[in-house]
């Protein structure tokens, strides 16, 4: 199912709750983002590979 912005920003506003729903995944998305930059910049191929698998374990399968 693909919702569009328009219809995404006229749920929002329809169902209050949909707006904080948006604003934790973005947040999240934003951290692991964050986070995920920082390991591409620091970390030898090994240690990447492991903490991208805790970042996935600690955000997506939680």
């Amino acid at each position: 199912m693909v919702i569009n912005r328009d219809n995404l920003e006229k749920l929002s506003q329809e169902v209050p709750k949909m707006e904080i729903w948006r604003r934790v995944i973005a947040e999240n998305l934003f951290i692991i983002l964050e986070r995920w930059i920082s390991m591409l910049q620091s970390k030898t191929a090994q240690e990447r590979y492991e903490a991208m698998s805790a970042i996935m374990a600690e955000h997506w399968w939680n």
